[in-house]
């Protein structure tokens, strides 16, 4: 009788010890490193007297040999050291492994952030002629295998002015 008790109270201990094993060999094969994020184009989308919209596209670039499922974006995008713009998007895509794709994201700033952020950078010297560069930050929010996790992202890189121009220019 004793020798039955020890196998009930074994056996839960025997499917845990099966369980974490398991999943970590599942973890061996899943997300090594997170996606790589930056900015592909930038367009405006609505001008507003109060607020301004633009249209981020973001290049989402999976290093991994697993498909990931890129459920959200949150991101800040600074110019030249300086807030300008923020946003989310429900991107909802599958990127297969050692591939890439394009997300669409609005991004939105206040007239007086952007009014600023253009006058700070004219003050600051940066010529037209120059590259602009910028710092998008944000979290990327992925399943893999049916997990879901965070990522936090940052992204550097430099814009022309000549972009930036075109895409801030009401038609």
């Amino acid at each position: 009788m004793a020798k039955h008790s020890r196998q009930c109270i074994f056996s839960p201990y025997a499917w845990l010890c099966l369980l974490l094993c398991l999943s970590s060999c599942a973890a061996l094969h899943g997300l090594r490193e997170g996606p790589r994020i930056s900015v592909a184009d930038i367009q405006l989308q609505k001008a507003g007297f109060l607020e301004s919209a633009l249209l981020l596209q973001l290049r989402v670039l999976n290093p991994n040999d697993v498909a990931i499922e890129l459920e959200a974006i949150t991101c800040d995008l600074a110019l030249d050291g300086r807030p300008f713009a923020r946003g989310v998007a429900d991107s909802r895509k599958r990127i297969e492994p050692y591939s890439s794709t394009i997300v669409p994201v609005s991004v939105h700033s206040s007239a007086v952030e952007m009014a600023g952020a253009m006058a700070r950078l004219l003050e600051a010297g940066v010529r037209p002629d120059s590259p602009l560069p910028y710092t998008l930050q944000g979290q990327a929010i992925l399943k893999v295998h049916g997990f879901q996790m965070e990522k936090p992202f940052t992204s550097k890189g430099e814009l022309s002015w000549q972009s930036l121009k075109k895409a801030l220019r009401a038609d």
